[in-house]
C-alpha cells in the first residue's frame, strides 16, 4: 500500500446514489461542531477528500462528539462508509468548500462503529500531517489574517480621524490664539477688525503696529 490509501470509487458529479460507498484515507485535519464533524482525508499521493459526519439524533450529540474525538485522530488511517453529495452553487448561503463531500450519517455509537473504521492508528506522524495542513489550509488562514490586518488598519485610521492628527490640533490652537488676540484688540479699541464670525480664522492686520 502507498503512504496514502486510495478511494474504492470516485465521486460522480451531480450523483446522489442510494448505495453506500467506501472511502479510505489518512486524517490530517478535523473540525468537530455541535451536530457534525468535518474531516479532511489524504487520498492517494496528492488528493484531498472532505468528509462530513452528520449526527442524526441531537439527544446523542454529546456522546457522538466524544466518540468522534476518541476514534478520529490526526494521522489515523480510516475507512468510512457513506455517500458522495455535491455542493450546490445556487444556495443562498453556499458552503465554503467548492467541492463534493463524502457524507456519513451516524445515529448511535454502534452505527458510527460500523461506518467509521480505524484501519491503522498513527499511520502518519504529525510532521507529515502538518505539511498537508500547510498545503490545503495555509492559503485560507493567510487570507483571514490579511483581512484582519486590513480591518485593524482601517480601525486605527478611523480613530485618528476622529481625534485629529498633529496638523489638526495645531490648526485648532491657531484658531484659539487668533480668537484671543481679536478679543484683546477689540477691548483695547483697535479699528478695522474682521467680522466676529472670522475671529478664529483671520489674524489681525494691526497686530504688529498695535503692540510695537
Amino acid at each position: 500500500m502507498n503512504d496514502t490509501s486510495l478511494l474504492d470509487c470516485q465521486p460522480q458529479k451531480g450523483s446522489e446514489q442510494a448505495s453506500q460507498h467506501k472511502l479510505e484515507g489518512v486524517l490530517f485535519h478535523r473540525t468537530i461542531r455541535s451536530i457534525y464533524a468535518v474531516l479532511l482525508l489524504a487520498v492517494g499521493d496528492s488528493a484531498k477528500a472532505v468528509v462530513r459526519i452528520q449526527i442524526q439524533d441531537g439527544s446523542l450529540a454529546t456522546e457522538l462528539r466524544s466518540w468522534c474525538r476518541r476514534n478520529c485522530k490526526i494521522g489515523d488511517l480510516l475507512i468510512l462508509e457513506g455517500n458522495w453529495a455535491p455542493v450546490y452553487e445556487t444556495l443562498e448561503n453556499p458552503t465554503e468548500w467548492k467541492e463534493e463531500r463524502f457524507l456519513v450519517d451516524i445515529r448511535t455509537e454502534f452505527d458510527a462503529e460500523k461506518k467509521i473504521i480505524l484501519k491503522e492508528a498513527k499511520h502518519w506522524d504529525m510532521v507529515k500531517c502538518q505539511s498537508w495542513q500547510d498545503t490545503f489550509l495555509a492559503s485560507k488562514n493567510n487570507q483571514v489574517k490579511r483581512v484582519r490586518r486590513r480591518e485593524g488598519g482601517e480601525t486605527k485610521k478611523s480613530k485618528a480621524d476622529k481625534h485629529g492628527g498633529g496638523i489638526g490640533k495645531l490648526k485648532q490652537s491657531e484658531h484659539v490664539a487668533n480668537f484671543l488676540l481679536h478679543m484683546m484688540m477689540h477691548k483695547l479699541g483697535a479699528q478695522d477688525l474682521p467680522e466676529t464670525c472670522n475671529w478664529g480664522t483671520e489674524k489681525p492686520d494691526q497686530l504688529n503696529s498695535f503692540f510695537f
